[in-house]
Protein backbone atom coordinates (compact mmCIF):
# COMPACT_ATOMS: atom_id res chain seq x y z
CA UNK A 1 0.00 0.00 0.00
CA UNK A 2 1.46 3.29 -1.03
CA UNK A 3 1.52 6.14 1.64
CA UNK A 4 -1.08 8.22 0.03
CA UNK A 5 -3.85 4.99 0.30
CA UNK A 6 -2.92 3.90 3.93
CA UNK A 7 -3.04 8.34 5.44
CA UNK A 8 -6.61 8.36 2.75
CA UNK A 9 -7.82 5.35 5.00
CA UNK A 10 -6.63 5.85 7.79
CA UNK A 11 -8.13 9.42 7.64
CA UNK A 12 -11.32 8.32 6.43
CA UNK A 13 -11.72 6.02 9.66
CA UNK A 14 -10.54 8.96 11.79
CA UNK A 15 -12.87 12.04 11.15
CA UNK A 16 -12.36 14.32 13.82
CA UNK A 17 -15.54 16.70 14.10
CA UNK A 18 -18.76 14.86 14.90
CA UNK A 19 -20.63 17.96 12.54
CA UNK A 20 -18.30 17.28 9.84
CA UNK A 21 -18.80 13.30 10.36
CA UNK A 22 -22.49 14.09 9.78
CA UNK A 23 -21.94 16.18 7.41
CA UNK A 24 -19.78 13.11 5.03
CA UNK A 25 -22.45 10.98 5.66
CA UNK A 26 -25.04 12.83 4.04
CA UNK A 27 -23.06 13.46 0.81
CA UNK A 28 -22.32 9.86 0.66
CA UNK A 29 -25.76 9.04 0.98
CA UNK A 30 -26.65 11.33 -1.77
CA UNK A 31 -24.07 9.53 -3.84
CA UNK A 32 -25.33 6.53 -3.22
CA UNK A 33 -28.91 7.47 -3.98
CA UNK A 34 -28.04 8.82 -7.61
CA UNK A 35 -25.82 5.70 -8.30
CA UNK A 36 -29.28 3.68 -7.22
CA UNK A 37 -31.27 6.16 -9.67
CA UNK A 38 -29.00 5.95 -12.34
CA UNK A 39 -28.70 2.10 -12.05
CA UNK A 40 -32.80 1.18 -11.69
CA UNK A 41 -33.67 3.73 -14.44
CA UNK A 42 -31.20 1.74 -16.66
CA UNK A 43 -32.44 -1.58 -15.82
CA UNK A 44 -36.28 -0.25 -16.25
CA UNK A 45 -35.59 1.12 -19.22
CA UNK A 46 -33.78 -2.11 -20.91
CA UNK A 47 -36.91 -4.13 -19.73
CA UNK A 48 -39.90 -1.81 -20.73
CA UNK A 49 -37.92 -1.53 -24.44
CA UNK A 50 -37.30 -5.13 -24.42
CA UNK A 51 -40.84 -6.16 -23.30
CA UNK A 52 -42.86 -3.87 -25.44
CA UNK A 53 -40.54 -4.58 -28.21
CA UNK A 54 -41.70 -7.82 -27.49
CA UNK A 55 -44.86 -7.53 -27.67
CA UNK A 56 -45.00 -5.79 -30.91
CA UNK A 57 -42.92 -8.49 -32.71
CA UNK A 58 -45.48 -11.01 -31.13
CA UNK A 59 -48.28 -9.30 -33.34
CA UNK A 60 -46.39 -8.51 -36.46
CA UNK A 61 -42.65 -10.71 -36.23
CA UNK A 62 -39.75 -8.77 -36.83
CA UNK A 63 -40.24 -8.86 -40.66
CA UNK A 64 -42.86 -8.54 -43.15
CA UNK A 65 -43.30 -9.71 -46.71
CA UNK A 66 -45.66 -7.65 -48.69
CA UNK A 67 -46.33 -6.24 -51.93
CA UNK A 68 -45.78 -2.86 -52.65
CA UNK A 69 -48.97 -0.36 -52.28
CA UNK A 70 -48.59 1.10 -55.90
CA UNK A 71 -48.22 -2.33 -57.44
CA UNK A 72 -51.02 -3.34 -59.72
CA UNK A 73 -49.62 -5.25 -62.26
CA UNK A 74 -48.52 -8.20 -60.30
CA UNK A 75 -50.54 -8.61 -57.35
CA UNK A 76 -54.57 -9.49 -57.07
CA UNK A 77 -56.99 -6.23 -56.55
CA UNK A 78 -57.04 -7.51 -53.34
CA UNK A 79 -54.01 -7.31 -51.96
CA UNK A 80 -52.55 -10.60 -52.28
CA UNK A 81 -49.89 -12.78 -54.21
CA UNK A 82 -48.56 -16.33 -54.54
CA UNK A 83 -46.21 -18.17 -52.26
CA UNK A 84 -44.11 -19.81 -54.98
CA UNK A 85 -41.16 -22.36 -54.57
CA UNK A 86 -38.77 -19.70 -55.11
CA UNK A 87 -39.58 -17.75 -52.26
CA UNK A 88 -40.27 -20.72 -49.90
CA UNK A 89 -36.72 -21.70 -50.71
CA UNK A 90 -34.81 -17.53 -50.31
CA UNK A 91 -36.52 -18.19 -46.44
CA UNK A 92 -35.90 -21.34 -45.56
CA UNK A 93 -32.16 -21.00 -47.23
CA UNK A 94 -31.47 -18.11 -44.99
CA UNK A 95 -29.65 -19.19 -41.66
CA UNK A 96 -31.15 -15.89 -39.71
CA UNK A 97 -34.42 -16.91 -40.06
CA UNK A 98 -36.37 -18.95 -37.02
CA UNK A 99 -39.81 -19.15 -38.27
CA UNK A 100 -41.97 -17.69 -41.16
CA UNK A 101 -45.80 -18.06 -41.69
CA UNK A 102 -48.40 -16.30 -43.97
CA UNK A 103 -51.61 -14.30 -43.85
CA UNK A 104 -54.52 -12.30 -45.04
CA UNK A 105 -56.50 -9.92 -43.44
CA UNK A 106 -60.04 -9.62 -43.83
CA UNK A 107 -62.15 -6.42 -42.24
CA UNK A 108 -65.26 -7.47 -40.40
CA UNK A 109 -68.12 -7.08 -38.26
CA UNK A 110 -68.77 -8.61 -35.28
CA UNK A 111 -72.13 -8.99 -34.12
CA UNK A 112 -72.56 -8.54 -30.18
CA UNK A 113 -75.92 -8.77 -27.71
CA UNK A 114 -76.21 -4.85 -27.85
CA UNK A 115 -73.77 -3.93 -30.91
CA UNK A 116 -72.21 -4.41 -33.64
CA UNK A 117 -68.55 -3.04 -34.68
CA UNK A 118 -65.64 -3.93 -36.85
CA UNK A 119 -63.15 -5.59 -36.42
CA UNK A 120 -59.84 -7.11 -38.51
CA UNK A 121 -59.61 -10.83 -39.38
CA UNK A 122 -56.02 -12.13 -39.35
CA UNK A 123 -56.01 -15.23 -40.93
CA UNK A 124 -53.43 -17.96 -39.72
CA UNK A 125 -51.91 -21.05 -41.00
CA UNK A 126 -51.82 -24.50 -39.53
CA UNK A 127 -48.20 -23.96 -38.34
CA UNK A 128 -48.47 -20.51 -37.11
CA UNK A 129 -46.33 -19.61 -34.31
CA UNK A 130 -48.61 -19.78 -30.86
CA UNK A 131 -45.69 -19.00 -28.52
CA UNK A 132 -47.06 -15.30 -27.58
CA UNK A 133 -50.11 -15.83 -27.65
CA UNK A 134 -49.96 -19.00 -25.42
CA UNK A 135 -47.90 -16.69 -23.48
CA UNK A 136 -50.72 -13.79 -23.06
CA UNK A 137 -53.86 -16.29 -22.96
CA UNK A 138 -56.38 -15.64 -20.28
CA UNK A 139 -59.31 -18.19 -20.74
CA UNK A 140 -59.68 -21.11 -23.04
CA UNK A 141 -57.21 -22.67 -25.24
CA UNK A 142 -55.41 -22.14 -28.18
CA UNK A 143 -57.46 -22.69 -32.07
CA UNK A 144 -55.55 -25.51 -33.81
CA UNK A 145 -55.70 -25.76 -37.42
CA UNK A 146 -55.32 -28.10 -39.85
CA UNK A 147 -54.05 -28.40 -43.42
CA UNK A 148 -57.35 -30.67 -44.99
CA UNK A 149 -60.51 -28.62 -43.82
CA UNK A 150 -61.00 -24.98 -42.57
CA UNK A 151 -61.91 -24.28 -39.01
CA UNK A 152 -64.18 -21.81 -37.61
CA UNK A 153 -62.13 -21.87 -34.00
CA UNK A 154 -61.20 -17.99 -33.50
CA UNK A 155 -59.27 -15.85 -30.77
CA UNK A 156 -60.15 -12.90 -29.77
CA UNK A 157 -59.22 -10.14 -26.82
CA UNK A 158 -60.54 -9.22 -23.71
CA UNK A 159 -61.74 -6.23 -25.01
CA UNK A 160 -63.38 -7.39 -27.92
CA UNK A 161 -64.92 -10.08 -25.43
CA UNK A 162 -66.35 -7.27 -22.92
CA UNK A 163 -67.78 -5.77 -26.23
CA UNK A 164 -69.58 -8.61 -27.48
CA UNK A 165 -70.12 -10.04 -23.78
CA UNK A 166 -68.53 -13.58 -24.81
CA UNK A 167 -66.66 -16.05 -22.82
CA UNK A 168 -64.81 -18.76 -24.04
CA UNK A 169 -66.43 -21.62 -25.69
CA UNK A 170 -69.27 -19.21 -27.35
CA UNK A 171 -70.31 -19.04 -30.48
CA UNK A 172 -70.08 -15.21 -32.50
CA UNK A 173 -71.59 -13.82 -35.52
CA UNK A 174 -69.59 -12.30 -37.77
CA UNK A 175 -70.41 -10.63 -41.10
CA UNK A 176 -67.84 -9.99 -44.23
CA UNK A 177 -68.34 -7.54 -47.23
CA UNK A 178 -66.52 -8.99 -50.08
CA UNK A 179 -65.91 -8.27 -54.01
CA UNK A 180 -67.97 -10.19 -55.92
CA UNK A 181 -68.47 -9.86 -60.02
CA UNK A 182 -67.40 -6.40 -59.68
CA UNK A 183 -69.89 -5.73 -56.68
CA UNK A 184 -70.02 -6.38 -52.63
CA UNK A 185 -71.94 -9.21 -51.15
CA UNK A 186 -72.39 -10.12 -47.48
CA UNK A 187 -70.95 -12.98 -46.46
CA UNK A 188 -72.23 -13.87 -42.83
CA UNK A 189 -70.90 -16.51 -40.65
CA UNK A 190 -70.87 -18.23 -37.13
CA UNK A 191 -67.38 -19.04 -35.20
CA UNK A 192 -66.43 -20.29 -31.81
CA UNK A 193 -64.32 -18.03 -29.37
CA UNK A 194 -61.95 -20.97 -28.70
CA UNK A 195 -59.70 -18.26 -26.57
CA UNK A 196 -59.61 -15.10 -25.12
CA UNK A 197 -56.28 -13.46 -24.49
CA UNK A 198 -54.95 -9.86 -23.76
CA UNK A 199 -51.63 -7.69 -24.37
CA UNK A 200 -52.38 -4.45 -22.88
CA UNK A 201 -51.46 -2.93 -26.72
CA UNK A 202 -54.61 -1.37 -27.16
CA UNK A 203 -53.94 -0.52 -31.09
CA UNK A 204 -54.06 -4.49 -31.31
CA UNK A 205 -56.85 -5.88 -28.65
CA UNK A 206 -59.00 -3.19 -30.29
CA UNK A 207 -59.47 -4.71 -33.36
CA UNK A 208 -58.10 -8.01 -34.08
CA UNK A 209 -59.37 -11.35 -34.32
CA UNK A 210 -57.02 -14.68 -35.03
CA UNK A 211 -58.81 -17.00 -37.74
CA UNK A 212 -58.03 -19.61 -39.69
CA UNK A 213 -56.31 -18.53 -43.29
CA UNK A 214 -58.16 -21.27 -45.14
CA UNK A 215 -61.87 -19.36 -44.05
CA UNK A 216 -60.97 -16.31 -44.99
CA UNK A 217 -59.35 -17.95 -48.25
CA UNK A 218 -62.72 -19.24 -49.09
CA UNK A 219 -64.55 -16.35 -48.15
CA UNK A 220 -62.89 -14.07 -51.08
CA UNK A 221 -62.37 -17.31 -53.19
CA UNK A 222 -58.55 -17.27 -53.20
CA UNK A 223 -56.60 -20.27 -54.04
CA UNK A 224 -54.92 -21.98 -51.29
CA UNK A 225 -50.93 -20.64 -51.95
CA UNK A 226 -52.52 -16.61 -52.23
CA UNK A 227 -51.27 -15.03 -49.24
CA UNK A 228 -50.92 -11.34 -48.17
CA UNK A 229 -47.94 -11.26 -46.35
CA UNK A 230 -45.47 -13.15 -44.80
CA UNK A 231 -44.06 -13.06 -41.74
CA UNK A 232 -40.80 -13.57 -40.41
CA UNK A 233 -39.16 -14.33 -37.00
CA UNK A 234 -35.37 -13.95 -36.69
CA UNK A 235 -33.17 -15.93 -34.50
CA UNK A 236 -31.88 -12.11 -33.30
CA UNK A 237 -33.71 -9.01 -34.00
CA UNK A 238 -30.76 -7.21 -33.97
CA UNK A 239 -30.31 -8.87 -37.58
CA UNK A 240 -33.45 -7.26 -38.31
CA UNK A 241 -31.85 -4.50 -41.16
CA UNK A 242 -29.06 -6.75 -42.57
CA UNK A 243 -31.77 -9.58 -43.39
CA UNK A 244 -34.31 -6.88 -44.96
CA UNK A 245 -31.67 -5.94 -47.17
CA UNK A 246 -30.84 -9.31 -48.53
CA UNK A 247 -34.28 -10.69 -49.06
CA UNK A 248 -34.91 -7.45 -50.68
CA UNK A 249 -32.62 -7.91 -53.09
CA UNK A 250 -33.69 -11.25 -53.83
CA UNK A 251 -37.66 -10.68 -53.87
CA UNK A 252 -39.30 -10.04 -56.65
CA UNK A 253 -39.44 -6.40 -57.70
CA UNK A 254 -43.71 -6.45 -56.45
CA UNK A 255 -42.86 -7.22 -53.08
CA UNK A 256 -41.08 -5.88 -50.20
CA UNK A 257 -39.76 -6.42 -46.99
CA UNK A 258 -40.16 -4.54 -44.18
CA UNK A 259 -39.08 -4.41 -40.71
CA UNK A 260 -41.47 -4.22 -37.73
CA UNK A 261 -40.61 -0.01 -36.38
CA UNK A 262 -41.24 0.40 -40.49
CA UNK A 263 -44.43 -1.25 -40.21
CA UNK A 264 -45.59 0.43 -36.32
CA UNK A 265 -43.31 3.60 -35.98
CA UNK A 266 -45.24 5.24 -33.65
CA UNK A 267 -44.36 2.65 -31.03
CA UNK A 268 -40.78 2.53 -31.79
CA UNK A 269 -40.58 6.38 -32.23
CA UNK A 270 -42.11 6.77 -28.53
CA UNK A 271 -39.30 4.35 -27.03
CA UNK A 272 -36.86 6.27 -28.76
CA UNK A 273 -38.07 9.20 -26.79
CA UNK A 274 -38.22 7.36 -23.82
CA UNK A 275 -34.62 6.55 -24.56
CA UNK A 276 -33.93 10.19 -24.43
CA UNK A 277 -35.50 11.54 -21.31
CA UNK A 278 -33.37 8.34 -19.64
CA UNK A 279 -30.09 9.48 -20.83
CA UNK A 280 -31.09 13.07 -20.64
CA UNK A 281 -32.01 12.52 -16.95
CA UNK A 282 -28.71 9.84 -15.93
CA UNK A 283 -26.70 13.14 -16.67
CA UNK A 284 -28.16 15.15 -14.63
CA UNK A 285 -28.26 12.95 -11.74
CA UNK A 286 -24.32 12.08 -12.57
CA UNK A 287 -23.78 15.80 -12.50
CA UNK A 288 -25.58 15.98 -8.90
CA UNK A 289 -23.45 13.00 -7.90
CA UNK A 290 -20.28 14.61 -8.92
CA UNK A 291 -21.24 17.71 -6.79
CA UNK A 292 -21.74 15.78 -4.28
CA UNK A 293 -18.17 14.43 -4.81
CA UNK A 294 -16.45 17.33 -5.21
CA UNK A 295 -18.08 19.20 -1.64
CA UNK A 296 -16.82 16.34 0.02
CA UNK A 297 -13.38 16.75 -1.11
CA UNK A 298 -13.78 20.71 0.02
CA UNK A 299 -14.90 19.14 3.65
CA UNK A 300 -12.23 16.81 3.51
CA UNK A 301 -9.63 19.36 3.00
CA UNK A 302 -10.99 22.17 5.48
CA UNK A 303 -11.35 19.09 8.11
CA UNK A 304 -8.02 18.16 7.73
CA UNK A 305 -5.89 21.17 7.56
CA UNK A 306 -4.02 20.59 10.65
CA UNK A 307 -2.61 17.38 9.37
CA UNK A 308 -2.28 19.04 5.97
CA UNK A 309 0.34 21.44 7.94
CA UNK A 310 2.01 19.12 9.54
CA UNK A 311 2.38 16.96 6.59
CA UNK A 312 4.23 19.87 4.68
CA UNK A 313 6.22 20.53 7.98
CA UNK A 314 8.24 17.23 7.43
CA UNK A 315 8.64 17.62 3.97
CA UNK A 316 5.99 16.37 2.00
CA UNK A 317 5.11 17.71 -1.28
CA UNK A 318 2.29 18.89 -2.80
CA UNK A 319 2.05 15.95 -5.32
CA UNK A 320 1.41 14.00 -1.73
CA UNK A 321 -1.23 15.78 -0.31
CA UNK A 322 -3.19 16.16 -3.50
CA UNK A 323 -3.09 12.04 -3.66
CA UNK A 324 -3.74 11.97 0.14
CA UNK A 325 -7.14 14.05 -0.80
CA UNK A 326 -8.09 12.44 -4.18
CA UNK A 327 -7.86 8.86 -2.44
CA UNK A 328 -10.00 9.52 1.08
CA UNK A 329 -12.64 11.26 -1.58
CA UNK A 330 -12.39 8.35 -4.37
CA UNK A 331 -12.59 5.56 -1.38
CA UNK A 332 -15.92 7.34 -0.33
CA UNK A 333 -17.16 7.50 -3.80
CA UNK A 334 -16.77 3.63 -4.40
CA UNK A 335 -18.21 2.96 -1.38
CA UNK A 336 -21.24 4.43 -1.91
CA UNK A 337 -21.39 3.52 -5.60
CA UNK A 338 -21.07 -0.27 -4.21
CA UNK A 339 -24.22 0.24 -1.88
CA UNK A 340 -26.16 2.29 -4.74
CA UNK A 341 -25.80 -0.54 -6.82
CA UNK A 342 -26.23 -3.36 -4.27
CA UNK A 343 -29.69 -1.87 -3.39
CA UNK A 344 -30.57 -0.70 -6.79
CA UNK A 345 -30.01 -4.88 -7.96
CA UNK A 346 -32.17 -5.56 -4.89
CA UNK A 347 -34.55 -3.40 -5.84
CA UNK A 348 -34.96 -4.68 -9.65
CA UNK A 349 -34.74 -8.22 -8.20
CA UNK A 350 -37.69 -8.22 -6.29
CA UNK A 351 -39.57 -6.22 -8.75
CA UNK A 352 -38.82 -8.64 -11.58
CA UNK A 353 -40.43 -11.79 -9.30
CA UNK A 354 -42.76 -10.07 -7.20
CA UNK A 355 -44.21 -6.99 -9.34
CA UNK A 356 -45.20 -4.69 -6.58
CA UNK A 357 -44.70 -2.06 -9.33
CA UNK A 358 -47.44 -1.82 -11.38
CA UNK A 359 -48.94 0.60 -14.60
CA UNK A 360 -52.05 1.42 -16.09
CA UNK A 361 -51.74 -0.98 -19.04
CA UNK A 362 -53.71 1.36 -21.32
CA UNK A 363 -51.14 4.11 -21.10
CA UNK A 364 -47.94 1.81 -20.77
CA UNK A 365 -48.87 -1.22 -22.16
CA UNK A 366 -47.85 -3.25 -19.58
CA UNK A 367 -49.40 -4.33 -16.22
CA UNK A 368 -45.94 -4.43 -14.27
CA UNK A 369 -43.02 -2.07 -14.51
CA UNK A 370 -40.50 -4.46 -16.32
CA UNK A 371 -36.55 -4.60 -15.90
CA UNK A 372 -33.83 -6.00 -17.51
CA UNK A 373 -30.23 -6.07 -15.97
CA UNK A 374 -28.23 -4.99 -18.96
CA UNK A 375 -24.81 -6.37 -17.48
CA UNK A 376 -22.10 -4.59 -19.79
CA UNK A 377 -24.16 -1.33 -19.89
CA UNK A 378 -24.18 -1.15 -16.30
CA UNK A 379 -20.69 -1.90 -15.58
CA UNK A 380 -20.39 0.96 -18.67
CA UNK A 381 -22.15 3.38 -16.94
CA UNK A 382 -20.06 2.64 -13.46
CA UNK A 383 -16.85 3.03 -14.55
CA UNK A 384 -17.34 5.88 -16.91
CA UNK A 385 -18.57 7.44 -13.55
CA UNK A 386 -15.54 6.60 -11.40
CA UNK A 387 -13.04 7.85 -14.55
CA UNK A 388 -14.59 10.81 -14.67
CA UNK A 389 -15.14 11.02 -10.65
CA UNK A 390 -11.53 10.72 -10.21
CA UNK A 391 -10.51 13.13 -13.41
CA UNK A 392 -12.96 15.71 -11.18
CA UNK A 393 -10.93 15.29 -8.20
CA UNK A 394 -7.42 15.66 -9.49
CA UNK A 395 -8.53 18.90 -11.26
CA UNK A 396 -10.23 19.87 -8.06
CA UNK A 397 -7.27 19.23 -5.71
CA UNK A 398 -5.38 21.82 -7.53
CA UNK A 399 -6.90 24.72 -5.29
CA UNK A 400 -4.49 23.15 -2.25
CA UNK A 401 -1.87 24.79 -4.30
CA UNK A 402 -3.01 28.10 -4.33
CA UNK A 403 -3.84 27.89 -0.49
CA UNK A 404 -1.23 29.77 1.62
CA UNK A 405 -0.05 27.38 4.31
CA UNK A 406 3.00 29.01 4.90
CA UNK A 407 0.50 32.11 6.36
CA UNK A 408 -1.42 29.30 8.39
CA UNK A 409 1.28 27.66 9.43
CA UNK A 410 2.84 30.61 11.43
CA UNK A 411 -0.78 31.57 13.10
Amino acid sequence: MSLSNFIASRWNKNISEKNTKKIIRIGSASIALCFFVMVVSVCILDGFKTALSNKVYGFGSHLQIVPYLFDTEDNDSNGTFKLDSNIKSLLVQNKSIKHFQTFLLQNGLLEGSEEIFGVVFKGLPSEYDHDFFQNNLIHGEMPVYSDSAYSAQILISQKIADRLNVQAGENVKACFIVEADGESALRPRSFTVCGIYRTGLEKFDQYFVFCDRKHLSRINGLHEDDVEGIEITLFNPDDMYNVSAQLDDKLPYSLSCNTCDELFPEIFDWLVLIDTNVWVMLIIVLIVSLISVVAILFIHIADRSTHTMLLLSFGAGMPLIRAIFTRQTFFLLIRSMIYGNALALLFCVLQNFTHFVSLNSEVYFLDSVPVGFPIMLLIALNATSIVIAYILLSVCTFVIRKMEWSKRNKL
